[in-house]
């Protein structure tokens, strides 16, 4: 009993202190900590409803992305590293991970760096990317549609992190449509998992443009993987999925095995699923098996004994909203309404600041003719005069 008591206090404590951290967001504080250089003694119960909840939010806040742009923190340094270099031209990842240490303040290891940038552009299945060689042999660069997806009109309107009063990245991008939906999210913090699946960019769009308009009937949207040739089918709650590969039988002991599921990578799968159960594999996947093996299989499901199926839900998608605070989101289309609202007030703050920037243009335009004309008609004369009576 007294174990239980002490959860619900730690969880109520948790809400009040969430509460209170959003509060000050809003108006611009930062967080309240527990120690000054006056402190002398502190409660239990300040040190864990203060000091040990902003330790654990801060391991969330590495392992769990925002809803915004998408990305943790390490992969934002690497994105605003890559957007202030502008390179053309492809370079190394372990100097690429030396620059993002060197000016972006990151604490934990160019190793973890290094491993960051490859799974950020790496696109191979044979092993997940975890078969990439060493970062000193290996080169990368900025996608083209990197600039195309975060705009450089918002820029200037990005409220940046500090770190010993040294600027560094933003808190967020916003790109112009929700890449959480588009890459997805998987993550485990203190307390805290997200599992969010891929969604079409299309389906994306599509939705944005019917929220331009007005309309509520937004588009169903399910899991969607680019280049994936197999099938994903709603189990009836529109909060789990059965992703399923593609495999045929193509003789009287022979399958074919054209698409693996989500998550499954072609060399662990030869290794673990194939081998131990068949003896004759080629290299396209046409399996020969033993004298009546293949007529259990079918009995027991090709599918589920040759692990080509795999299920995924969408009830543990949670993010950090635009002030930093830990949200759980019910659907996608929850956390599509929370990223279009944010949009269009940026989109306003664009707006504002292009006009303003555009204001400001013309009025120096204005007065550099009006310079040019008045020292034409010698209305205004500068010459052996002293700079102060000139100015005044």
């Amino acid at each position: 009993m007294l174990q239980q008591f002490l959860g619900v206090v730690n969880i109520v404590g948790e809400l009040r202190q969430e509460v209170i951290s959003k509060r000050r967001k809003k108006i611009g504080l930062p967080e309240k900590y527990l120690y000054t250089k006056d402190t002398k003694s502190i409660y239990y119960v300040d040190f864990v409803n203060r000091e040990l909840i902003l330790s654990s939010n801060a391991d969330n806040v590495r392992s769990i992305p925002s809803l915004v742009d998408g990305v943790e923190p390490g992969q934002r340094k690497v994105l605003f590293t890559c957007i202030k270099r502008n390179d053309k031209k492809e370079v190394k990842v372990a100097q690429l991970s030396g620059s993002v240490a060197e000016h972006l303040a990151y604490h934990h290891g160019e190793v973890c760096l290094c491993t960051t940038i490859v799974s950020l552009a790496q696109l191979a299945r044979l092993a997940g990317g975890k078969d990439y060689a060493s970062p000193r042999y290996i080169f990368t660069k900025m996608s083209p549609l990197t600039r195309l997806i975060f705009h450089p009109s918002d820029d200037s309107l990005l409220k940046h992190e500090y770190d010993d009063n040294q600027k560094i990245e933003p808190v967020w991008y916003i790109p112009i449509i929700p890449m959480i939906l588009v890459n997805g999210a998987d993550g485990i913090g203190t307390g805290w998992m997200t599992k969010i699946p891929n969604y079409n960019p299309r389906e994306t769009v599509q939705n944005l443009r019917i929220m331009l308009d007005g309309d509520d009937e937004l588009v169903p949207m399910i899991p969607w993987y680019k280049n994936f040739r197999g099938t994903i089918e709603d189990c009836g709650n529109q909060q789990r999925y059965v992703i399923s590969g593609e495999i045929a039988i193509i003789g009287n002991d022979k399958v074919e095995i054209t698409e693996l599921s989500i998550g499954t990578w072609t060399q662990n799968y030869k290794e673990n699923v194939l081998e131990p159960l068949l003896h004759d594999i080629t290299v396209k996947f046409v399996v020969t098996c033993k004298p009546g093996l293949l007529v259990k299989l079918k009995k027991d499901s090709l599918h589920k004994v040759l692990k080509l199926q795999s299920v995924t839900h969408t009830t543990s998608m949670c993010a950090f909203d635009e002030l930093g605070c830990l949200r759980t989101f019910e659907s996608v289309i929850d956390i599509l309404q929370e990223f279009y609202t944010l949009l269009l007030k940026m989109y306003e703050k664009r707006k504002d600041y292009l006009e303003g920037f555009l204001e400001a243009e013309a009025a120096q335009l204005c007065n550099q003719a009006r310079f040019i004309v008045e020292k034409c008609s010698r209305d205004l004369v500068v010459e052996n005069k002293k700079r102060k009576t000139i100015a005044d």
